[in-house]
This record gives C-alpha cells, structure tokens and sequence, in this order.
C-alpha cells in the first residue's frame, strides 16, 4: 500500500509567522503562486484508484484543487491541525509574554492550552483518525498540516529518533510511505526533487 501525506500550502499565518491550527485560513496568493511552480516542476501523479482526503479546512482543500483539480475527495475533521486555544492567530512575540506560555514549556506534550488542545490530544486524534485510513488497505493521499504530519511520521517511524516537529514538511510537500498489513515500512520524499 501506498500512502501520500502532503502539507498544506502557505497561508497568510504563515507568513506572519501566526500560530494557527484551528483558524481556517485559506491559502494565500503567494502560495498559489508556489503551488503552481511545484506542480510544473515536480510529479505530483499518484497511481489510478488513489484514495484522496483532506483535514477539510480551507487551506488542504486549496491545495489539493491546486494539484488535483475538481477529484472527488473525502474530508477528514480527526486530521485538523492542533487548536491553540488562546494562543491561536498569534505570534510567537506575543504569545511568549503570557502567563500561559511557561507551562505550556514546562510540558509541551501534555499541557492543553486554554480553549484549544494538548499536543498529546492531537496526536491521539490524528493517530485514530489516519489508523482507520490504513486499516483500509487502499493506496491513499491527504492533504493535512505541519503538527499531524509530524504525529503521523514520529509514531510510524520512532527508530528515526526525531522528534515530530523534526517531521513537517515544506509547504505543498510530504512523504510517501510503503506499508503493509497496517504496519509501515519506508519512507520517501513526495515529490521527489
């Protein structure tokens, strides 16, 4: 089984450096802009019969028109980006002078930022919701966020030894993965340069 997990293109967040999980920013000009320019230079085909999904925010349903045109695809709220809560639509400038900002430190995986999610609650969600997705046994792709690519890819392939922020992509990038009978086996970029 194949399976193909893309980032998002860039969204104005983005580009403002915002922390925005659960804001539905959609994908701004100048990341069309690069989406195109990868779709020309890179191969971006996937094998007839290809599953297509997306977290459903606005941001993975641009980019998945950007390379796939109108397909038929599925969306898949369990794979959204993190909620951050009062963090969230943010920068990092303002964020680090809250008071809320050390304990999220104290405990990145574990401490749930008010109004929004813990990183643990997140990957509980992403892991639940892309299992169901492989234990399908369908070659599949989804267009989803930096945080759940990083979940995905640090509890496919612990013995890589990164840690999940270590996983995200470029933007309108990803990986292709090789699995059989749920387990998964190699990892490749996708697209390849």
């Amino acid at each position: 089984m194949k399976i193909y997990i893309l980032r998002h293109g860039r969204t104005e967040a983005n580009e403002r450096k915002l922390y925005a999980g659960a804001s539905d920013w959609p994908v701004s000009k100048d990341g069309l802009k690069d989406l195109e320019e990868l779709k020309a230079r890179l191969d971006y085909s996937l094998p007839d019969g290809t599953d297509l999904y997306t977290s459903g925010m606005q941001r993975t349903e641009d980019t998945i028109k950007a390379f796939y045109g109108p397909a038929p695809h599925v969306k898949v709220s369990g794979l959204a980006e993190r909620n951050f809560g009062i963090f969230e639509d943010l920068p990092y400038e303002t964020i680090s002078k809250m008071p809320e900002f050390d304990k999220w430190m104290q405990d990145l995986y574990g401490y749930v930022i008010p109004e929004g999610e813990s990183f643990s609650g997140l990957q509980s969600r992403v892991l639940s919701a892309f299992r169901d997705l492989m234990d399908r046994g369908r070659d599949f792709l989804v267009v989803i966020h930096g945080g759940p690519i990083g979940a995905i890819m640090a509890d496919l392939f612990p013995g890589e030894g990164r840690e999940y922020y270590q996983w995200q992509p470029e933007n309108g990038k990803g990986y292709l993965i090789t699995a059989e009978e749920g387990k998964a086996l190699t990892f490749e970029s996708f697209p390849k340069e």
